[in-house]
């Protein structure tokens, strides 16, 4: 289950068969061409797996330009695991071997990638610094997908709460990636464009770009994108109070998240089913799925506490007492989500027991798990 939480998408940064079309072996090429659909519709860690075959190969170690776009791949692929210290070593390998080569595609996409991970480790500054620099050489000297520039620059500039900035970004961005035809990238827009709308109160701007995301979706499938955009629709749809039309977008967006263990956005559908139960006094359904969301926390809790310890056993050969206190603090928040959920939903339960909440919406019961902009969110 991929745990690394995206609040916004940029999901459709996987390579989408980048590598140049030299002359080497079709079984290859296939090769390549099946990496980068897995990427995009399957679990990451089945991606990495064909990667590292493909870089055993003899092909590949007499080839540093597949070597290049397999490191890109790579990348990508550990981005959506979350384990962002490999997926920048990686990257960073990536950029090299497309500077010994002195490719300027390459060394773009690279940068680009960089770039993403920075954002995701909150470090936006540096971030800005390094698509601002990309923007610039790519307005210089256009590359195929310039849009993604902008779509990046967007998507920090909604991370940090600049959504007038991104709003500008993605404007820019979502022409360039429909004249080129690129529909996951037109989803990732979209959908971001979606979340902004609704961010800014503007429900019918919000409405139109989330349904125009899942129309986008490509006929190969894009079930990280599609999740997250049904169940961002199903919480708009809430808070217009159209009650029938969530549970079939939870669904969907439940069976996706689940099939393509994306484990950040079931806890989000797990999250709104919550609501909706709570919303329409069904405090049964609500306690039932609140079990189900505390064990989701606690599996992405546990893959977060063991990586997280290993590095630091790794790293810093830590005590016993320091192993405690970080194994401590991992928990901390499925503990106090399992107390809040349950104290919520029995309140609840008191009260539509007495007869005060029929038919009444209800705040969340658990902390937003907001699909905030901050899907690359994914493949």
């Amino acid at each position: 289950m991929t745990p690394f939480r995206f609040g916004f998408a940029l999901l459709a940064f996987t390579p989408w068969s980048t590598l140049h079309a030299q002359e080497r072996p079709e079984a290859v090429t296939k090769e390549i061409q099946l990496v980068a659909s897995i990427l995009r519709s399957q679990p990451p860690e089945v991606a990495l797996h064909r990667m590292d075959s493909l870089l055993a190969l003899p092909a590949a170690t007499q080839d540093p330009l597949l070597r290049m776009g397999l490191y890109n791949f790579k990348g990508h692929a550990f981005r959506l695991l979350g384990q962002l210290d490999e997926a920048l070593a990686a990257q960073v390998r990536s950029y090299e071997l497309a500077d010994s080569l002195n490719d300027h595609k390459g060394r773009i996409d690279a940068q680009i990638a960089i770039g993403i991970i920075h954002m995701d480790l909150e470090e936006t500054d540096q971030a800005r610094r390094e698509l601002l620099e990309v923007y610039a050489l790519t307005e210089a000297r256009p590359t195929e997908r310039n849009y993604r520039v902008p779509l990046v620059l967007g998507a920090i500039a909604d991370k940090v709460g600049q959504l007038d900035s991104a709003l500008y970004w993605y404007g820019k961005a979502l022409p360039l990636a429909e004249a080129g035809h690129d529909s996951s990238a037109m989803c990732d827009i979209r959908f971001n464009l979606g979340l902004v709308h609704g961010r800014k109160q503007d429900q019918g701007a919000s409405e139109r770009y989330l349904l125009g995301a899942i129309a986008a979706i490509p006929a190969r499938g894009y079930p990280q994108l599609e999740a997250r955009a049904r169940e961002g629709l199903a919480a708009l749809y809430m808070e217009q109070k159209r009650w029938n039309e969530v549970p079939p977008l939870l669904d969907t967006a439940q069976e996706l998240s689940i099939m393509h263990g994306a484990g950040d956005a079931l806890v989000n559908v797990l999250g709104s089913r919550i609501r909706y139960f709570l919303a329409i006094g069904d405090t049964a359904n609500a306690l039932e799925v609140s079990q189900r969301l505390i064990a989701a926390k606690d599996s992405l809790t546990t893959i977060f506490r063991e990586r997280t310890v290993a590095e630091a056993q790794a790293s810093f050969d830590v005590s016993r007492m320091e192993k405690e206190l970080a194994l401590t603090k991992a928990e901390a928040e499925v503990n106090a989500l399992r107390t809040t959920v349950l104290d919520r939903v029995g309140r609840v339960g008191r009260d539509h027991r007495a007869g005060t909440c029929a038919h009444r919406p209800v705040p969340p019961p658990v902390p937003d798990e907001e699909t905030s902009s901050a899907g690359i969110g994914e493949g």
